[in-house]
């Protein structure tokens, strides 16, 4: 038998036997491991708890009781919470005090290690003791100086942490008090589904074939007629503030710029005659050639 095992049956048949706060700890969890509470008493030993009962034991030999939830609903909250509230949830399943079964059936609130946050303890129809909701399944699985420990038939989930509610297990059908049901405010919300109509999400305009033919999309090229009349161009009308001089300025680059515009157009135009009628003229001399 290891020392560890020794001193908690020493504990438990003798309890003139004094033990310091850490040895009852380790005591409480070789208990739970005992009893099929495995993943609270690796709880208690791997994280933040552990830390803080010590640190709180310190002041005025502090005791706790301690409830300790079903392994497959421990499990549940380690798979869907993050670690903050994970944690957090761990300090809520525990409260200041010694507390036996018979001491809990005295009692109606008692505060947990969560700052602001107290159980409900109560008996339901079948005088089983209750917490939250939550009926004690294994009542003083142990009992030390400063530590008491209650198996659970489930969890406990304080709401207001956001969390899902796995609070039983699928096994158990015992008639749950009132403070059990699970409040729709504290439900996790869900997230609505990106509406991809929205500007921010459109939808990608795909090209089709058709948008990449140069014949179906762009304008057919305008061909100038050597006797097509060019455009007129209407100058602009000058700020009635501006002075005389610098209207009549203004209507003389204008003019000047029609004017060059026209005459660039007469010339395109003689080009495009000259070459007209050189192509009909090279036809006619080699028409016989080809």
């Amino acid at each position: 038998m290891s020392p560890l095992s020794l001193l908690l049956v020493l504990s438990l048949i003798s309890p003139t036997i004094s033990l310091s706060f850490e040895q009852q700890l380790a005591a409480t969890e070789t208990s739970l491991r005992i009893s099929n509470y495995n993943l609270f008493g690796n709880a208690i030993s791997t994280s933040d708890l552990r830390y803080r009962l010590l640190s709180s034991s310190s002041a005025s030999n502090a005791s706790f009781t301690l409830f300790a939830p079903l392994d497959s609903t421990l499990y549940s909250l380690d798979m869907i919470s993050p670690a903050a509230a994970y944690t957090q949830t761990l300090y809520y399943h525990v409260v200041n005090g010694r507390h036996t079964i018979e001491d809990l059936q005295r009692v109606c609130y008692l505060d947990t290690l969560l700052t602001h946050y107290s159980v409900l303890v109560n008996q339901n129809a079948v005088n089983d003791t209750v917490v939250d909701g939550v009926a004690i399944a294994l009542p003083d699985l142990f009992v030390g100086p400063r530590i008491v420990v209650h198996g659970l038939d489930g969890i406990l989930v304080p709401g207001e942490l956001g969390l899902d509610d796995p609070v039983r297990d699928p096994e158990f059908h015992r008639e749950l008090s009132p403070q059990a049901s699970i409040r729709s405010e504290f439900v996790s919300p869900s997230f609505s589904p990106v509406s991809f109509n929205s500007p921010a999400m459109s939808p990608m305009s795909f090209e089709t074939p058709a948008d990449f033919d140069s014949t179906a999309t762009s304008p057919a090229p305008e061909m100038m007629s050597p006797r097509s009349e060019p455009e007129s161009v209407t100058p602009p009308i000058s700020s009635p503030s501006g002075s005389e001089s610098r209207s009549k300025s203004s209507k003389r680059k204008n003019r000047g710029k029609v004017g060059r515009s026209k005459g660039r157009r007469h010339r395109r135009a003689r080009n495009v005659h000259d070459r007209h009628e050189r192509f009909s003229k090279f036809i006619d001399r080699h028409g016989s050639d080809f």
